[in-house]
């Protein structure tokens, strides 16, 4: 369709609308015309040029290139092409022969007749058979002034014969740029260009939506369909993710983002929340930033009824402001979708609030308001020491085989977190997630059967308090049990899962620990009413079959010197005595404690530790202290005094036998049965 005198032609677009797209479409059906057909094509970038004063230049250099592979001119019009281009941009020209430039250099007068040259080169290209589309693209990427110089450009060379001249830029960036040239505005100055302009009509919403659920479909090919809540996705992408896919780049930038990023965390975080959190980060980097710097803000439970989250005020004040500067046009858009994959938003911008036994559940869902499953997102890794979702799936199926499962547990005990904790606390933590629903009961037996016979070395393995507010092992290993055991409804069954794993299991500490807790049920150990008989796990009856059994296996474990190495020992020798007489476990101290290596775990076995957190502390401090008195139903500190003041002089003590030798030597000269140090 070009005319003798040349044409130009423009599609308008906003940045990212798809105009690139729309020239390759071009281009494509171009070559697909038969050769005598088919124009010559000089796609010409100004973008790929740097510096405005070459552009002229760099596009005559193009444009000879082109013609000369394509046989169009002669040199005498390359030459008359040079001349033109001297006159028009003033860089010395690079693509023509060394001819060329010495004849141009030769007959360069003074005074040039431009028209002249002109007529030559229009007379050369009106008599050659072959049309010439010049493709500018990405206008719109160059700065005010190299955009202004490419409708220069154009300007003097748009009637050109046989020559279409294709732009594709955004309108009114362009008309900012040229501004005022002229004496006429930046829009009447492109009118004067431009001959047959386009509007790149507005992309259809739904088309949008497929072209980018068709990519997601691909990057989330291998993503379980029972790890994707459909309903979930619905909702956060028609209330968020959707208002930012706008144009053909955004499915582009934020897909292409999602298939580099998505892999290295696929199955440990929650899809949905995953493509929420991503499309923040490439949409709105600075919200993005704002949660990545404060989890404890975003993340986490809130809870309700009085005094309902005590820093809601604080939390509302933070919000409104993060909430007030981002653009006024996205604000509904991400209020929304922040209040969907933060939960505890709600409690700031309405009156819902989620209380700490949703933690479990968003853990187990892999949600991002899991302050567990929070750094996952923001790392792409799951954090040094924790347990990726792979992995506890992994451990959770060797539950059906004890000895597998005693294995993994045996496993993360003697992994150690950055802390210096084991990862093992971790696993547990997480473990109850499952308790519910997702562990068969036909599981229940064999997992009973590995804590009870690995119990106690998971124990030593991590004898170390959890804090003030924490939960040691030997309590997360018991909530389990109990979470466990009373999915069970058989009561019966119940006692003969417990019996058969106590008799059979290897751990004492751990079995007279649950036993405890069972006899509690029933107002035992404890000074609170007894549970109603429906709620106790096992019957009366039962319970005392449980702690003959307990008290068999610490007679046993005395008898072949094994007790000795029991943890929380001084726990096992008070219920030893309870459930028999205290006779029989102060003859056994009384005979044991004649080695010394023997009495210095003794005395380690009665001191205590507690954590305060007094005001004007920023952190908690750890107290010890040695419980005489308890001691003394066992053994008659007077005997042991002299020997253990020569033990505590021996320079080869560990640090505990070391802070058990004086915490008992400063309770026996005070006399009131109890010390404290405060050493550490």
């Amino acid at each position: 369709m070009a005319p003798t005198e040349g044409l130009v032609m423009a599609l308008y677009g906003p940045w990212g609308s798809g105009k690139s797209t729309v020239v390759n479409f071009v281009v494509h059906a171009i070559e697909a015309l038969p050769e005598s057909d088919r124009p010559v094509v000089l796609n010409f970038n100004p973008w790929w040029f740097g510096g405005h004063e070459d552009l002229i230049r760099r596009f005559f250099d193009q444009l000879m290139i082109t013609l000369k592979k394509r046989g169009v001119v002669t040199e005498r019009v390359r030459r008359a092409m040079a001349n033109l281009a001297d006159i028009v941009a003033q860089v010395p020209l690079t693509e023509v022969s060394a001819g060329a430039r010495i004849f141009s250099r030769i007959a360069r007068p003074k005074a040039r007749d431009v028209v002249e040259l002109r007529r030559s080169v229009e007379n050369a290209l009106r008599d050659q058979p072959r049309k010439i589309l010049v493709i500018l693209d990405d206008i719109d990427r160059l700065s005010t002034e190299e955009t202004r110089e490419v409708f220069r450009l154009v300007k003097s060379v748009a009637n050109f014969p046989n020559v279409v001249y294709f732009l594709a830029f955004d309108k009114n960036v362009a008309i900012q740029a040229v501004g005022s040239v002229q004496g006429v505005t930046g829009e009447e100055y492109l009118e004067k260009i431009i001959q047959v302009p386009f509007e790149l009509p507005l992309p259809d919403k739904s088309a949008l939506r497929k072209l980018f659920f068709e990519r997601l479909n691909m990057i989330l090919a291998s993503t379980p369909d029972g790890a994707f809540d459909q309903t979930y996705w619905q909702n956060v992408y028609m209330e968020g993710v959707d208002h930012f896919i706008t144009s053909p780049r955004d499915v582009a930038r934020l897909s292409n983002t999602l298939s580099v990023t998505y892999p290295a965390v696929q199955g440990e975080v929650n899809a949905v929340d995953f493509i929420a959190v991503e499309t923040l980060r490439v949409f709105t980097s600075e919200l993005y930033q704002v949660i990545r710097q404060n989890p404890e803000s975003f993340a986490g439970a809130s809870s309700g009824g009085f005094g309902a989250d005590a820093n809601v005020d604080r939390l509302r004040s933070f919000h409104d402001a993060w909430l007030e500067n981002v653009d006024a046009k996205d604000r509904v858009a991400l209020k929304a979708v922040a209040r969907r994959i933060f939960p505890r938003l709600e409690a700031v911008w309405s009156n819902t609030y989620y209380g700490s036994e949703s933690l479990g559940r968003w853990r187990k869902e892999l949600r991002v308001c899991s302050p567990d499953i929070f750094p996952t997102l923001f790392r792409l890794a799951v954090p040094e020491g924790g347990i990726s979702n792979t992995e506890m799936g992994a451990i959770l199926t060797s539950t059906k085989d004890a000895s597998e499962f005693s294995e993994a547990l045996l496993e993360l005990s003697a992994s150690r977190r950055p802390d210096g904790t084991t990862r093992l606390a971790t696993f547990l933590e997480r473990m109850e997630d499952y308790t519910r629903d997702d562990i068969q009961l036909e599981q229940v037996s064999p997992i009973m059967s590995a804590l009870f016979d690995v119990g106690d070395e998971l124990l030593r393995a991590d004898p170390g308090r959890p804090g003030m507010f924490g939960f040691g092992l030997d309590t997360r290993m018991g909530r389990i049990v109990h979470q466990l055991i009373r999915r069970v409804a058989s009561e019966h069954v119940r006692f003969e899962i417990l019996i058969d794993a106590i008799q059979t299991g290897r751990a004492l500490t751990f079995s007279v620990h649950e036993i405890i807790v069972l006899g509690q049920e029933h107002g035992r150990h404890s000074e609170r009413n007894p549970s109603p008989e429906e709620q106790r796990i096992v019957s009366e009856q039962h319970l005392n079959d449980l702690e003959a059994l307990c008290l068999n296996k610490i007679r046993s474990s005395a008898k072949d010197g094994t007790l000795i190495e029991a943890p929380e020992l001084s726990m096992v020798l008070f219920l030893w005595g309870g459930w028999s007489d205290f006779d029989e476990p102060r003859q056994w101290v009384e005979e044991i404690c004649k080695d010394d290596h023997n009495l210095l775990n003794i005395l380690s076995a009665f001191v205590g530790v507690s954590f305060r957190h007094t005001l004007g502390d920023v952190s908690e401090s750890t107290h010890y202290s040695f419980n005489l008195e308890a001691l003394t139903r066992l053994i008659d500190p007077a005997t042991v005094v002299e020997r253990v003041s020569e033990l505590a002089r021996r320079p080869d003590l560990p640090v505990e036998q070391e802070r058990a030798t004086k915490a008992f030597l400063r309770a026996v000269e005070r006399g009131d049965g109890d010390d404290e140090d405060d050493s550490d």
